[in-house]
């Protein structure tokens, strides 16, 4: 009878797919909740109609979660070592990419590229993004060529191939 084979199904399959279930809701509910940016101040970024998004020019953000930094920009959206910094007109040293350009996790003293600046005394500007790759860092260096940079360093890694391939937190605006 149909309605046997039926109860049967619901019977031997019903609790695998309520727990298979379980474990996707409460997987992703944990995930998120663990993975959460946790700052206090301004959020660095904003929209963007050309980039997708960019680095809020003079923000003040205390990253207060493991591991805990300050982060500040300039009024043209690059990371600098302290709040009110004007932007320079020219800078020698332009660099473009992602968190571990940008210095996620560090103060800006402690990026690469304040260490060059310091080491050699040229200007330097830090406009990389964290989870940018080569689209967002090629439209930047559009955005920063004002600057008028003598050298860009672009902090590549391998996961810019795949974010320049993936749909995912697009970095690009498309208009149809």
């Amino acid at each position: 009878k149909p309605k046997t084979y039926i109860f049967y199904l619901i019977l031997f399959l019903g609790p695998g797919l309520l727990a298979f279930l379980l474990y996707l809701f409460f997987s992703t509910l944990f995930y998120y909740h663990s993975h959460r940016t946790r700052y206090v101040g301004d959020s660095f970024i904003r929209e963007d109609p050309k980039i997708g998004y960019v680095q809020r020019p003079g923000i003040e953000m205390k990253h207060i979660g493991t591991p805990v930094f300050t982060v500040y920009t300039d009024d043209r959206g690059t990371r600098v070592s302290r709040p009110n910094i004007p932007s320079p007109p020219e800078v020698d040293i332009l660099t473009l990419g992602c968190s571990i350009a940008w210095g996620y996790g560090i103060e800006s003293e402690s990026t690469f590229t304040q260490r060059i600046a310091e080491q050699t005394g040229l200007s330097v500007a830090n406009a990389a993004v964290p989870s940018y790759g080569m689209t967002a860092a090629a439209l930047s260096l559009e955005k920063y060529a004002v600057l008028r940079p003598k050298i860009v360093i672009y902090g590549f890694n391998e996961q810019h191939i795949i974010r320049g391939m993936k749909p995912c937190a697009p970095t690009l605006a498309v208009k149809s």
